[in-house]
């Protein structure tokens, strides 16, 4: 099973998106402002444009029909009455390119047009979410550590079965007959370590035994075949997590973007319906977790316990996180959200159960050790035996002649129980042949192949015509991700386009949390303080899926785990791929079926904003401090604005996106609304203003 991974610590900066011709798309109505002296312009019944710069002496650009003057600032320009657009621009050296003004008035009132080159700034929504993000992080937070460079880690030629543990299938009538226990037969066969992994309804008793030092496999397994207790022997198959080729990365990140995922499906609208409950529990079966990150302290946990060979460790301190991958899938799954750290997760307050059984890592496996699937179905049983209502299985095996009748057996009776149980379909898709399960296209893996779970692929963003830009990037099914008819729905997984040579487009992964006590010396953080990864797998899809049908079951805990299902795939997003199953998780859609809500609202498009530049006081009314737009600069389809008409001597400022749902010229509720996280100065460009998220208006809203 192809599991590769790499990580990155979280490292954040401002990108300006520059938006050439600021309001040269858009024709917004002029208001009057005070007028200046100067010369320039055409005569004429109408009004004037004054024109104005910071610093002074910058040449102005008047274009209106065939005719073209250029003015030195300050200046005026006469408008006469046509039917045609004026234009005033400003060609400046700071590399945003032109700025421009247009109006179509003719006959009104002077209006001043300010161009302050030293402001000028190239701002962004970021993005529209019809609820407050809260949970967004803190750079002031967040350090910056080294990156890491990890090396890559595969499936090819690495084994399909154990070689010290079988599952052996005893005849209860047999046993009976002979007056002999399980135990008795494995005495004398010399196996050691059985475990029961039966269920109540069989007529027959199924262990899990190991291998006494010094025996073969091969022997032990043709000494109980000979016995007539024995039904059947085979050998423990290993399961593999199910992370995709995945890189250090050393670039800078969007901030806005550091989570593309929880955008692609709607989480924040979601969360409108619900944050979660945390007697919803989902049960992470993987390779444990560290929780000495805020994001995952130990009191989230309500259940923890170590599974390997059969031993059973309880307590959430023997489940501590030797490889990361555990720890990234827990917190994609239920981070702590809206504690000012780290990263929010689609569970935000769901309960966790943890359970690993995946051993240490060592040199000789690439730090990348095996589950065996014995030890899964016990950690399946004691999942439903403590009450969770959820199963997150990002793992998996493409070889079903591995698979033994008792995983199937524990899936099953744990759906039957009325537990959800979502699996990862696979990373073997376009795989190369590199492995025997590479190039499976039309299979997904088990258990995720099992009837009743929900089968996860991974989508991912295509962003080749304007790179890391999250809001021209088009959606498809990951090259790497399994599909075929038992694909249930796929969500984000992202895909990095050139793993061995570091993809550093931050769109291209799965951003999250990692182990501090990872043993790999190659993949360890050295801040421990901000121990954070980037990966890319059906891996990192399914906990996804898997915090949404928890935060289905909290608002309907009397949801089957075949109505969940039902749900999820129905109210899943067309991304017009054919490996896409029912299409691609969508939290929202899927929150507003449960709860009966037939049409749940839409967001404004980024058309419908303004941006202005305001001082805050307190009040919900804007004090806009534009002079050429002072009911704000419009906002193109895109999403970008420039705010470049602040005088010079404003005090200090912060840039808003606004949509005004009313008109009332408040900020109240039913507005969406957004800013800087920090002020900005009217000598400087605005670095706070590349990527704004915006959220609905709250009741008591002020500007601050």
């Amino acid at each position: 099973m192809n599991r590769i991974l790499r990580f990155t610590p979280l490292v954040l900066t401002a990108a300006l998106a520059a938006c050439s011709g600021g309001g040269s798309h858009v024709t917004p109505k002029a208001t009057s402002s005070p007028g200046s002296g100067g010369g320039g312009g055409g005569g004429g019944n109408g009004s004037a444009l004054a024109l104005q710069s910071v610093p002074t002496g910058l040449t102005a650009t008047v274009v209106n029909g065939g005719s073209s003057q250029n003015i030195t600032t300050p200046g005026s320009y006469a408008l006469t009455f046509s039917n045609n657009v004026t234009t005033v621009t400003f060609t400046p050296t700071n590399g945003l390119g032109p700025w421009v003004y247009s109006t179509e008035l003719t006959n009104n009132p002077n209006t001043t047009v300010l161009y302050n080159a030293q402001a000028d700034t190239a701002g962004s929504i970021g993005t529209i979410s019809p609820l407050s993000l809260h949970s967004r992080v803190n750079p002031a937070k967040l350090r910056r550590p080294h990156a890491i460079r990890a090396r890559n880690r595969g499936s090819a030629g690495r084994p399909a079965y154990s070689s010290t543990r079988l599952i052996v299938h005893y005849k209860l009538d047999a046993l009976r007959a002979l007056g002999k226990a399980p135990q008795d037969v494995e005495r004398e066969v010399a196996a050691v370590r059985g475990v029961d992994l039966d269920h109540p309804s069989r007529d027959r008793v199924t262990r899990v035994i190991g291998v006494a030092p010094g025996d073969r496999i091969d022997a032990l397994a043709a000494r109980l075949r000979a016995r007539p207790e024995v039904e059947s022997v085979k050998p423990d198959a290993l399961l593999y997590t199910q992370t995709k080729a995945a890189v250090s990365v050393n670039d800078p990140f969007f901030e806005n973007y550091d989570q593309w995922y929880l955008f692609k499906s709607a989480t924040p609208n979601g969360w409108g319906y619900t944050t979660g409950s945390p007697s919803v529990q989902v049960a992470i079966i993987d390779t444990g977790v560290d929780t000495s990150s805020p994001d995952l302290p130990a009191s989230k946990f309500t259940f923890g316990e170590e599974i390997i060979n059969g031993v059973r460790t309880p307590g959430i301190a023997a489940a501590v996180d030797t490889d990361g991958h555990g720890t990234n899938v827990t917190g994609l799954v239920g981070a702590v959200t809206d504690n000012s750290y780290g990263f929010a997760s689609i569970g935000y307050n769901v309960g966790l159960q943890i359970y690993r059984v995946f051993p240490d890592g060592n040199a000789g496996n690439g730090y990348s050790a095996n589950a065996n699937e014995s030890d899964i179905t016990l950690a399946i049983q004691d999942a439903v035996a403590n009450h969770a209502k959820v199963i997150n299985l990002s793992l998996g095996t493409c070889n079903a002649q591995g698979i033994d009748s008792s995983l199937q057996d524990a899936v099953e009776s744990a759906i039957s129980s009325g537990v959800t149980v979502v699996a990862a379909s696979g990373n073997e898709r376009n795989g190369g042949g590199a492995s025997p399960c590479d190039g499976n296209v039309s299979t997904v893996d088990f258990p995720a192949a099992f009837d009743g779970v929900i089968a996860v692929g991974a989508s991912a963003l295509n962003d080749n015509s304007n790179p890391q830009n999250y809001s021209t990037a088009t959606e498809y099914v990951a090259s790497y991700s399994n599909s075929g008819p038992g694909l249930s729905l796929v969500a984000p997984g992202g895909d990095p386009s050139n793993p061995s040579n570091n993809d550093n487009d931050n769109l291209h992964w799965i951003e999250g949390l990692y182990s501090t006590q990872a043993l790999d010396p190659n993949n360890q953080c050295p801040d421990k303080s901000a121990c954070f990864a980037v990966f890319a797998g059906t891996s990192q899809a399914t906990p996804q899926v898997a915090a949404a049908a928890a935060l289905l079951l909290s608002v309907n805990p009397n949801l089957t785990p075949a109505q969940i299902k039902q749900i999820l795939i129905a109210t899943a997003d067309n991304i017009n791929d054919p490996n896409q199953g029912g299409g691609r998780l969508n939290v929202y859609r899927a929150l507003a079926a449960a709860t009966g809500d037939p049409q749940p609202p839409s967001a404004p498009t980024q058309l419908n904003f303004v941006a202005f530049a305001y001082t805050p006081n307190g009040t919900n009314v804007p004090q806009i401090l534009d002079v050429t737009y002072p009911h704000g600069v419009p906002v193109s389809q895109t999403g970008a604005f420039r705010i470049a008409d602040i005088p010079s001597g404003a005090a200090n400022y912060k840039i808003g996106v606004w949509y005004d749902a009313n008109g009332d010229g408040k900020v109240d509720a039913g507005d969406y609304f957004g800013a800087t996280a920090t002020t900005c100065s009217a000598t400087a460009s605005c670095a706070a203003a590349s990527s704004i998220t915006v959220s609905p208006v709250p009741a008591g809203f002020v500007l601050q």
